[in-house]
């Protein structure tokens, strides 16, 4: 059932973070009105990390502040992330 599928590839104690469907991409929430979204611009798919705004309806825009990579970009991230985890630990530790 739908259980089985929940538990597939996930180390134990981590929580698989599911992104929600928008107009232009999928979304997944950083907090504090921080968003990073994949979506496609010129038929290229980008990773869009950005602070977003409610406009005068209420709905949440994009703000100016911000990051898109593009999957090159994305990619040299990923490969860096365990350093970074590493300096973060070290800069913590100080």
């Amino acid at each position: 059932g739908e259980e089985e599928g929940e538990e597939e590839g996930e180390e134990e104690g981590e929580e698989k973070v599911v992104g929600v469907q928008t107009d232009d991409g999928i979304a997944f929430s950083l907090g504090n009105k921080k968003l990073l979204r994949v979506r496609t611009w010129k038929k290229m798919v980008l990773v869009d990390i950005r602070e977003f705004y409610e406009d005068k309806n209420e709905e949440l825009k994009p703000g100016k502040k911000g990051i898109s990579l593009t999957l090159d970009q994305w990619g040299e991230l990923t490969k860096a992330m365990s350093g970074i985890q590493d300096a973060i630990a070290q800069q913590e530790a100080e």
